[in-house]
């Protein structure tokens, strides 16, 4: 027996479509990107080079990068307020059925 978490009816029917619940959730409670946390994402990407403060400074700076960078932290707030305030349902399943669904 495998154990299945279900998701929410209005967000399962789109889960072939992950970009459209994620727009969906992003646009049901109003989140917006947080600019500390794209800086944090663009240091960590940077983290490697050896001049990664120029680095973090040229992807800041550069408003083209940024918008690059925006939705994945967008997303990524979107997985978060999911983890934090998203409820489950646990269900024992058979895997059969599991891959069948």
């Amino acid at each position: 027996m495998r154990r299945h978490s279900q998701v929410s009816s209005k967000w399962r029917k789109n889960a072939c479509g992950s970009a459209s619940w994620v727009s969906q959730l992003i646009a049901d409670k109003n989140i917006s990107i947080d600019e500390d946390k794209v800086r944090q994402h663009v240091e960590e990407m940077c983290a490697a080079y050896e001049n990664a403060e120029d680095m973090v400074e040229l992807y800041l700076g550069n408003p083209q990068l940024v918008q690059q960078v925006q939705p994945m932290v967008l997303e990524q707030q979107a997985i978060d307020w999911l983890m934090e305030n998203g409820n489950t349902t646990t269900k024992k399943v058979a895997f059969s059925e599991y891959m069948n669904s």
